[in-house]
């Protein structure tokens, strides 16, 4: 096994070099500097496009929601209402509504994707050994700046839409937003298994932590709030919408926080016994659930009320949820940790004690 690694290290060249792991396992790793030095590198023009592209989309949706709630010659182009949204919240009063202050989150939202998409231009000028990191191993899917861009546009449609008070119409690009967020998800998380071997091995384990906390929890928040978003909204729709308002705003919040509860619980058991490897870093979904059913308790808090008491519950389920997930997270690295240790413990004593002789035989 070693003469092979030799033989593949010196037909690479300097580039890669032999490493033994804890295991006693020896690994050929790549030298990414050498590597640089070593490689024919070449930018992907398109590629580079659509980084940008997908750049200002994100600034054009951050403009048209700064626009949506001030007042002015530029903003009177595109909205018709100052403040549109604090408008219809006051308009459109429902007993799941979030206190005012629990909206702050899209300032961390906003800023979690302008923190990935940095992470996604830097990328550009970073070299591995095979080439260009934004090309290989590609730390960003690149159907990502196809999707993202489109989810932008969507929120941007359902911006102009609200402040038409088209909510019936607006139930249709939000819910594409958010789908666009998972699918996007989806595709980071199977690229991520594929790569990830490969980015350890070339050196790169940190960019494996920045994918996942960055990216993978960037858009984790955005689709987890727009999830909720789109269930306020329906709420809204059902029981203020001119053709399909025909219940109470009590029981349309009631439907919501019913989807809430089953989406959470399908999320959980997906999260822990079905892709728990996938989805293990995933940590920010229950604390966003918990913020938003905070906020609801926080604005309509009564006993008394059948929604108080559902959020109550859904409170404290999301809040256990959580701490399951902490737990799991910790099992995981102390039995890691433990396995490791183990490895250690017998290699050690299969170099203290010396293979016995063997006979021989005349």
């Amino acid at each position: 096994m070693t003469e092979t690694l030799i033989s593949d290290a010196v037909n690479a060249g300097s580039m890669y070099s032999i490493n033994r792991k804890t295991t006693g396992e020896y690994v050929l790793q790549a030298d990414p500097k050498m590597a640089a030095e070593k490689g024919n590198f070449s930018h992907n023009p398109f590629h580079i496009f659509m980084i940008f592209f997908t750049v200002l989309s994100y600034a054009a949706s951050c403009t048209f929601n700064a626009l949506s709630v001030r007042s002015g010659p530029v903003s009177n182009v595109f909205f018709e209402r100052n403040d549109t949204f604090r408008q219809n919240y006051i308009k459109y009063k429902l007993d799941i509504n979030p206190a005012f202050y629990a909206f702050r989150i899209w300032w961390l939202i906003y800023f979690w994707q302008a923190v990935w998409l940095l992470y996604a231009v830097v990328s550009i000028c970073r070299k591995g050994p095979d080439g260009y990191m934004y090309v290989k191993p590609t730390l960003v899917p690149f159907v990502t700046y196809f999707l993202f861009p489109f989810s932008n546009l969507c929120t941007i449609a359902w911006l102009l839409l609200i402040d038409r008070d088209a909510r019936e119409l607006s139930m249709i690009p939000l819910p594409l937003s958010t789908f666009a967020l998972y699918v996007i998800l989806w595709f980071s998380h199977r690229h991520l298994a594929e790569t990830s071997q490969y980015l350890v091995g070339m050196g790169s384990c940190k960019d494996v932590w920045m994918v996942k906390v960055f990216f993978q929890n960037g858009l984790a928040i955005y689709a987890t709030w727009s999830s909720i978003a789109n269930l306020l909204s329906f709420a809204n729709v059902l029981a203020y919408g001119p053709t399909i308002g025909v219940v109470s705003p009590e029981v349309s919040g009631s439907i919501s926080l019913g989807i809430l509860a089953a989406e959470v619980l399908i999320y959980f058991i997906l999260d822990i016994f079905v892709f728990d490897k996938h989805l293990r870093h995933l940590f920010i979904v229950y604390p966003v659930v918990i913020w938003a059913v905070t906020g609801i308790l926080v604005n309509n808090w009564d006993i008394t009320k059948r929604n108080c008491v559902i959020g109550l519950v859904l409170l404290t389920v999301a809040v256990l949820m959580f701490l399951f997930k902490i737990g799991v997270i910790i099992l995981h690295y102390r039995r890691k940790k433990h396995f490791r240790k183990s490895l250690d413990m017998n290699k050690r004593y299969k170099d203290a004690v010396p293979e016995p002789a063997k006979d021989t035989q005349f």
